[in-house]
């Protein structure tokens, strides 16, 4: 969804932005550089996922002035590359935005709550639950990381941004309730389906790309 300037007040944008600048900082703060830098293939992903995620929010859906609702492809690059390198590439993605002009600078901060850290959160939390207590199935990781953890991140994330919408007061119950959530939930199978296809691509032809699939526990048995 992009956080239009007359949704909130400036005061919730500022808050955005030094809330999600704290986030960014802890997490840029654990980042691998040196590693990184070593990886060439791993630069590649990571910008061309980028790229990817960025087309992918420019395809959107509007509700009303203010509403408009897109995929967010974040579980597939949390996945991908980890929860660490995923902020910074969708921090990327947002600037990118902002530079084309599709979303408003001051937006930004907000936007990277609720819009990136929500869902890296949310896609982390269920791998790791599904990495240790599920059995080392393939399948099991491309259903339930991929597919499921797609639906509850982006549930997540469009239940957060209507909470607050009610919060502060931008929205009433009548406009979240007929217009905001049947498109929000209209938008959970597609982006399950689309982040697990991704995945299930990836884990059949290319595992060793996702930094969360362990080859050795679910390939080499």
């Amino acid at each position: 969804m992009n956080l239009a300037h007359g949704l909130f007040s400036t005061p919730w944008f500022i808050a955005g932005y030094v809330l999600f600048g704290a986030v960014l900082a802890w997490t840029l703060v654990g980042v691998d550089y040196q590693g990184f830098m070593r990886q060439p293939l791993r630069q590649h992903l990571f910008f061309g996922a980028s790229i990817a995620v960025m087309l992918l929010w420019l395809i959107r859906a509007g509700v009303t002035p203010g509403f408009g609702i897109h995929l967010l492809g974040i579980t597939a690059l949390t996945l991908l590359l980890g929860w660490r390198l995923a902020m910074a590439g969708a921090v990327l993605a947002l600037i990118g935005m902002a530079v084309i002009g599709v979303e408003e600078w001051i937006t930004l901060g907000l936007a990277g709550v609720l819009l990136v850290a929500v869902p890296v959160a949310v896609t982390q939390t269920v791998w790791r639950l599904i990495d240790r207590f599920l059995p080392a199935n393939l399948f099991i990781y491309i259903l339930g990381c991929g597919f499921f953890g797609a639906a509850i991140a982006t549930a997540t994330t469009r239940l957060t941004v209507g909470g607050l919408l009610l919060a502060t007061g931008t929205a009433d119950w009548p406009l979240i309730s007929e217009q905001y959530l049947p498109v929000a939930l209209l938008t959970l199978f597609p982006e399950g389906f689309i982040n697990g296809m991704i995945i299930a691509a990836f884990a059949a032809y290319r595992p060793d790309w996702l930094a969360t699939l362990d080859i050795r526990r679910y390939l080499d048995r």
